[in-house]
C-alpha cells in the first residue's frame, strides 16, 4: 500500500483527536450550543473551553487505547464505527448505548438496507471512509519504546490537566449545562461507544454463573373444555398506543378489530424501546425492574413453561428473530422470496402469517394449542414497505428510508398506514379461527413490544435508553379477543372485561402471567397479582386454579 505522508506518533494522536472533536461529534455540540445560545446571559469563553475540553478528553482516551503497530487499525475501527453513530444521532436523535449495540448486532442485512440513502452513504463515504483511507495511507514514525512511553506519559499528564484546570475554572458551567443536557455526555464519540462494547461484552461473554432455573418442573395445564382451545399471540411490532383509535386517536386506524368485539387493554408500558430488550423481558417472569438480558437467558421463559405441560406451542415469524424466547420450541421463519406475492425478497407483508395460520388451522386443532405470530408490524424507517397498496389510506406517504427528509404530515401517513394494516391483520387472525374453529373456545391476543418516535422533540425511530426515552417510544397497545365459549369455559365476566382499560393500568410485566391465567397454566411462579384478567374470572375459577398452583408449587418444591 502506497504511503503519502509521514508523522510522529505525538502528532498522529494529536490529528486523531482533533479529527474526532471537529468532525465526529457535531450531534454533541449542537446540543450543547443551542441551549447555550438560548440562556439570557453566557460566558463566551466557555464556549471556546468546551470543544477544548472534549480534544483533551480524546487525546487522553486515544493515547491509552492506539498503542504502536496496531493504532492504525484500532483507528480505522472507532472512525468508522463512531461515524455511523453520529449519523445515528444526527438524523434520527438516537443515543447509542449498550443495547443500541445488542440491536445492531442482531439487524439483518434486510433491515440493514432500510438505512441506506444517499444521505447516509455520503456522511459515512466522506466522514469516515475517506479518512479511513488516510489513516491507512499514513506511515508513524516511532521512537524507542522508552521514548514513546515517555511521550505517552506527557501527553496523559498534559490532557488530564486541560480537563483539570477547565474544570476548576468553569466548574458552574459545566455543573449547570451537565444539570440541564442531564445526558448529552452520551452523545461523545468514539466514548460511547467503547463504553458501550465493554457493557455489551461483560452481558454476553461474562454471565452470571449461576445455575440455569428451571421453572417449568411444576407446570400444571387444567383442562377447561371438551374441545381443543385455540390462543393466538399477534406479537406486534413498534405499534405505539397513542396512535390507535382505541385509545382516543383521531383517525379510524381500528376500524377492522372495531367491528370484532375486540377488549381493549389501554396504554401499555413496555420493557424497553427495543425488541431485544422488550421481547425478552416480556416473556420472562422478571419484572422490568428486575430484567436483566443474563439473568433472563438463565431461566425459562413463559414459553418454555407452556410447552412443558400438554400445550402443543408454535412460533412463526415474519420479523428478524425471536430473540432467544423461542429457542426450546418448535418454530418457523417466514422466507421473503420475491416470488410470492406478499413479499420482495427482503420483507413479506403480515398478511403472510394469515397464510400460515389458516394452513395450521386447516390440518385441525387436536390439543390445547397456542400459535404466536411474530409481526413485521410498523417496522422502520421504510415505512411504506410493511403495508399493501390497497391500505394506502393516508396520504401523501414517506415513500424513502431517510424519513428525516419527510414532512411530519407524510411519516405519519405512512406510519397510520401500517396501523391500518394491522388492525386489518389482527382482525383477519379472528375470521379465520371462526371458520375453521366456530364452536371452539379461543381467543387473540395482540401486544406491540415497544413504540416509536415520529419527529417529535427531533427525534425518530425507537432504541433510546428507558430513562431518556419519550413515552411514544414504551407505550404500546394491547387487544384481546375472546371467542362466546372461551369465557363461558373460562367463566370470565364481560363487563369487567370491558372496562379493563379504565380500571387497570398494565405494563409488560403483566403479559406473561396473563397469558397463564389464559392458558390454565399453573405454576409456582404465577402471579396473580400480575395477571391482568384476575378481577374478571368468577371465585370458583380461581379457587379451582389457586388449588392447582398449590399443587404445582408443592411438586416445584420436590422436584
Amino acid at each position: 500500500m502506497p504511503i503519502l505522508w509521514t508523522v510522529t506518533s505525538r502528532r498522529w494522536l494529536v490529528i486523531v483527536s482533533a479529527y474526532f472533536t471537529i468532525a465526529l461529534n457535531v450531534p454533541f455540540f449542537s446540543k450543547v450550543y443551542a441551549y447555550l445560545w438560548d440562556l439570557e446571559q453566557s460566558n463566551l469563553l466557555f464556549w471556546l473551553v468546551v470543544p477544548l475540553v472534549a480534544f483533551a478528553i480524546f487525546l487522553f482516551l486515544l493515547t491509552v487505547l492506539l498503542p504502536p503497530k496496531v493504532d492504525k487499525a484500532i483507528a480505522v475501527l472507532l472512525i468508522l464505527s463512531s461515524t455511523m453513530i453520529s449519523w445515528m444521532e444526527w438524523n434520527y436523535g438516537i443515543t447509542f448505548d449498550h443495547t443500541m449495540l445488542d440491536n445492531a448486532l442482531q439487524t439483518n442485512a434486510q433491515e440493514a438496507k432500510t438505512y441506506l440513502s444517499m444521505g447516509s452513504v455520503s456522511y459515512v463515504a466522506l466522514l469516515g471512509v475517506v479518512p479511513a483511507i488516510g489513516v491507512m495511507l499514513t506511515r508513524i514514525e516511532y521512537g524507542s519504546w522508552r521514548l514513546e512511553l515517555k511521550q505517552r506519559f506527557s501527553i496523559l499528564v498534559a490532557s488530564l490537566a486541560v480537563v483539570v484546570v477547565a474544570a476548576g475554572g468553569f466548574y458552574k458551567q459545566f455543573a449547570d449545562t451537565g444539570r440541564n443536557l442531564e445526558h448529552v455526555h452520551q452523545l461523545l464519540v468514539p466514548n460511547q461507544f467503547i463504553y458501550s462494547v465493554g457493557k455489551f461484552a461483560k452481558a454476553s461473554f461474562w454471565p452470571s454463573k449461576t445455575p440455569f432455573k428451571d421453572l417449568t418442573l411444576n407446570a400444571i395445564h387444567e383442562h377447561q373444555s371438551k374441545k381443543p382451545e385455540l390462543m393466538v399471540l399477534l406479537l406486534g411490532e413498534t405499534a405505539r398506543a397513542d396512535h390507535f383509535q382505541w385509545n382516543g386517536y383521531k383517525r379510524d386506524v381500528n376500524q377492522y378489530t372495531e367491528a370484532d368485539n375486540f377488549i381493549n387493554l389501554g396504554t401499555v408500558e413496555s420493557c424497553g424501546t427495543s425488541t431485544a430488550v422488550s421481547v425478552p423481558c416480556m416473556f420472562s417472569l422478571l419484572t422490568s425492574g428486575e430484567y436483566s438480558k443474563s439473568e433472563a437467558r438463565n431461566q425459562s421463559n413463559v414459553l418454555d413453561i407452556i410447552a412443558a405441560t400438554d400445550i402443543n406451542v408454535l412460533w412463526i415469524d415474519n420479523n428478524n428473530g425471536c430473540k432467544g424466547v423461542c429457542d426450546h420450541i418448535p418454530r418457523k421463519q417466514i422466507p421473503t422470496d420475491a416470488s410470492h406475492p406478499l413479499c420482495d425478497g427482503d420483507y413479506c407483508y403480515d398478511g403472510i402469517l394469515l397464510e400460515e395460520l389458516d394452513a395450521v388451522l386447516a390440518k385441525g386443532i387436536k390439543q390445547d394449542t397456542l400459535i404466536v405470530l411474530h409481526m413485521i408490524g410498523s417496522h422502520g424507517p421504510t415505512y411504506y414497505r410493511r403495508y399493501p397498496n390497497a391500505f394506502r389510506a393516508y396520504l401523501p406517504e414517506c415513500a424513502r428510508s431517510d424519513i428525516q427528509n419527510c414532512s411530519d404530515e407524510e411519516i405519519i401517513n405512512t406510519y397510520d398506514n401500517t396501523l391500518l394494516y394491522t388492525d386489518y391483520v389482527i382482525a383477519k387472525a379472528v375470521e379465520l379461527i371462526n371458520y375453521h374453529m366456530p364452536s371452539s373456545p379461543s381467543g387473540v391476543l395482540y401486544i406491540s413490544d415497544h413504540g416509536e418516535s415520529l419527529g417529535e422533540h427531533g427525534l425518530f425511530l425507537h432504541g433510546m435508553p428507558k430513562r431518556l426515552a419519550p413515552r411514544e417510544q414504551f407505550t404500546v397497545p394491547e387487544l384481546l379477543w375472546l371467542s362466546g365459549e372461551f369465557k363461558e369455559t373460562h367463566t370470565l365476566d364481560n363487563d369487567c372485561l370491558g372496562g379493563l382499560a379504565k380500571s387497570k393500568i398494565l405494563s409488560q410485566d403483566n403479559f406473561s402471567h396473563t397469558l397463564l391465567g389464559l392458558l390454565s397454566v399453573s405454576t409456582g411462579v404465577y402471579n396473580e397479582h400480575l395477571d391482568a384478567l384476575s378481577d374478571c374470572y368468577s371465585a370458583e375459577h380461581k379457587i379451582q386454579m389457586s388449588s392447582k398452583r398449590s399443587i404445582a408449587t408443592d411438586k416445584g418444591s420436590h422436584s
